[in-house]
């Protein structure tokens, strides 16, 4: 039974009221899939979430340590449950692709262990432009975007290494090819954590044999294996315009050297 449209939104103050009342006693995360943007995050979280030994934040993407750091951890605790028996989690994908949120978790979670899902940053890129098209109010043709993404983020995205407090819609909503340098991104958190708090997965295996990178991920975070009665994919794109090869073709050029960097100190290689 639901509540009446006009009871709904008291209701959901008073429910807050209580979270952020009872956030002292709620635990904070065990661990966090921390991107990437377009890379099969709201799959994993769904998929993590049906485990009994796992409970997944109430919002999929809290976004604490990246556009809600002023907030305050009694804030951020409000999203997970009272249940301390249970691993916590959440996933948050600009947290990868944010120049200060590995050093803020590193603050706050010390311990937590980061999962981390790597598409190919061809069709991430492309995902994301699309995605913008539709909900992001992007007028650029494809093309044009990614050419001129470094004129479009590049003063937004040297404020924002230079003041930690800064936001950028730009940064968070244009960057359709730095967004797939993902080396760099990773250098920042091994920077600050462990190499094995890290676990980096491939997006195109997850997507095709997503039970095999489950156990995976449940031998990381110290689960027993459990079978998903749901394995339906969450949060699939619509599908693309037909794109043309020579915007394929100016990606796969422009990421290929970054690629295989990755691949070197990754010591693996994707089938990207």
């Amino acid at each position: 039974m639901s509540l009446p449209s006009p009871l709904i939104k008291p209701a959901r103050t008073v429910l807050n009221q209580f979270r952020l009342a009872t956030a002292p006693f709620r635990g904070l995360p065990d661990f966090l899939i921390i991107g990437a943007q377009k890379a099969g995050t709201s799959s994993l979280f769904s998929y993590l979430d049906q485990h009994p030994a796992v409970k997944m934040s109430r919002a999929k993407e809290v976004h604490y340590f990246d556009l809600n750091y002023a907030k305050g951890e009694t804030w951020y605790r409000s999203f997970f449950a009272l249940d301390q028996q249970k691993l916590k989690g959440e996933a948050s994908p600009y947290y990868l692709f944010h120049p200060h949120v590995a050093k803020r978790i590193k603050q706050l979670l010390p311990e937590a262990k980061l999962l981390v899902l790597l598409r190919n940053p061809t069709e991430r890129a492309l995902s994301q432009y699309f995605h913008a098209v539709r909900r992001d109010g992007e007028t650029l043709d494809i093309q044009t975007a990614l050419e001129t993404e470094e004129e479009r983020i590049g003063p937004d995205w040297q404020k924002l290494l230079s003041d930690e407090t800064y936001q950028s819609e730009m940064v968070q909503l244009r960057s359709y090819k730095k967004r797939g340098l993902y080396l760099e991104q990773l250098e920042r958190y091994w920077e600050h954590f462990a190499k094995e708090q890290i676990l980096v997965l491939s997006s195109e295996a997850f997507f095709s044999e997503p039970n095999e990178i489950l156990k995976t991920v449940y031998t990381f975070l110290g689960l027993t294996y459990e079978p998903i009665a749901n394995l339906e994919p969450q949060n699939i794109g619509s599908n693309r315009t037909r794109v043309a090869p020579e915007v394929i073709d100016y990606l796969n050029s422009y990421f290929a050297p970054f690629n295989k960097a990755l691949f070197e100190s990754l010591g693996q290689q994707f089938d990207w």
